[in-house]
């Protein structure tokens, strides 16, 4: 019997199969981080610093930039951020893979707000960034980022605006690339959505 994503039978074999690779691992660390919270006082400027894997190591940071609205990502340990032509953090989308052969540098890389030219990764909604990082076993592992940014205004400003670190994955094996892919659950989520318009259209 062909299986169809209008049947639970099906839904519950397809949501059984592997979501992503098993050496790709979930930070435990970056979980709804708060980067930039509305309403923060606006004669301070900030840094908040990310442990990817949670191995008492800072792998990155990021801050403010006095009178711009930008953020910037500060390379800790030799981390390496996946840059785009233009010298600015690279933006990814879901499906997207990263590896060790894309630009990359150590150097301060800005996440570049709409106010800067090339592809924005402060845009509302939600955006994805590149790295590699020293896992603590002396091998450079590839990861990525997911921010939620919430703009009030139309242009983002960090007085006004939020940025949240929302999750984080890295790949476990060495020289190995790793694929921009939501978490299991709302790879489920998604599946059950998707079963859910079907069985209406069915009706």
């Amino acid at each position: 019997m062909n299986k169809s994503l209008g049947s639970i039978s099906a839904l519950a074999a397809l949501c059984a199969s592997p979501a992503v690779d098993a050496a790709v691992m979930v930070s435990p660390t970056i979980s709804n981080s708060t980067v930039v919270a509305m309403g923060r006082d606006t004669s301070n400027r900030f840094s908040v610093n990310f442990d990817i894997n949670n191995d008492a190591q800072i792998d990155f940071s990021i801050s403010s930039l006095e009178n711009s609205a930008d953020l910037i990502l500060n390379s800790m340990n030799g981390t390496e951020f996946y840059t785009s032509g233009l010298g600015h953090a690279r933006s990814f989308s879901l499906g997207e893979t990263i590896d060790f052969g894309l630009t990359s540098t150590t150097a301060s890389t800005s996440l570049h707000s709409s106010a800067v030219p090339g592809a924005s990764l402060i845009v509302a909604g939600t955006s994805y960034f590149g790295l590699a990082f020293n896992d603590g076993s002396g091998f450079m592992k590839n990861a990525w980022v997911e921010l939620d940014i919430v703009i009030n205004s139309g242009v983002y400003d960090e007085f006004n605006d939020s940025v949240i670190a929302t999750t984080a994955q890295w790949e476990t094996t060495d020289n190995t690339s790793i694929t921009v892919v939501p978490e299991p659950s709302s790879f489920v989520l998604s599946l059950v959505g998707l079963s859910s318009l079907v069985l209406v259209r069915r009706r």
